[in-house]
């Protein structure tokens, strides 16, 4: 059973003028950065937001996303590095989430066994793919943004074409998925 009333997290690290990395956990978990070679930004800290599973920061773009144990996706402006927008998405956690190259897509993937998609900046929704029978535990969109992959705990990697939603493929495995990645080439 999830607890609540937590708080999250999010540690920002600026390694250059124009790249931010970002890392995710609880607050009442010890968190310690070791001294590096980039400054830290303040870290987020989400009150009572519960667990932030996954942490999205899509190239130059305006906001940050997280994806929570209790469903939501929060949408953080990256610059005032503030809540701007939670959406409850799916039942269930939100395992991993995604934003395409372009910036205006996000996908998420969820204990619920869905895979959705979201226009952004609007968040709204854009598409849903069933296909695994339980939980989706990771996934990857490729570099021109026209294919997805998902991972899940059904021993299969799905791939999806995005403007139709149909699946071109799965790949069998003999245990869980947890991970997924396209070539920079696509």
């Amino acid at each position: 059973m999830q607890k609540t009333g937590r708080t999250a997290v999010v540690i920002l690290a600026v390694l250059s003028a124009a790249a931010l990395m970002a890392s995710c956990g609880r607050a009442d978990d010890p968190v310690s950065m070791a001294p590096t070679e980039f400054e830290s930004a303040p870290a987020v800290v989400l009150h009572g937001s519960g667990d932030v599973l996954s942490v999205a920061v899509p190239e130059q773009g305006e906001y940050i996303f997280t994806a929570l144990a209790d469903g939501s996706v929060m949408m953080l402006d990256r610059a005032a590095r503030t809540p701007v927008r939670i959406l409850k998405c799916h039942d269930g956690p939100v395992n991993d989430l995604v934003v395409s190259n372009s910036r205006d897509l996000l996908v998420t993937a969820g204990d619920d066994g869905s895979l959705k998609t979201w226009r952004l900046p609007s968040l709204e929704p854009a598409g849903k793919m069933p296909g695994h029978s339980n939980q989706i535990v990771a996934v990857a969109i490729s570099p021109d943004g026209h294919t997805i992959a998902s991972c899940g705990n059904n021993k299969t990697v799905r791939v999806w074409r995005i403007d139709s939603g149909l699946e071109p493929g799965t790949l069998a495995h003999t245990s869980t998925v947890r991970a997924a990645a396209f070539s920079p080439d696509g």
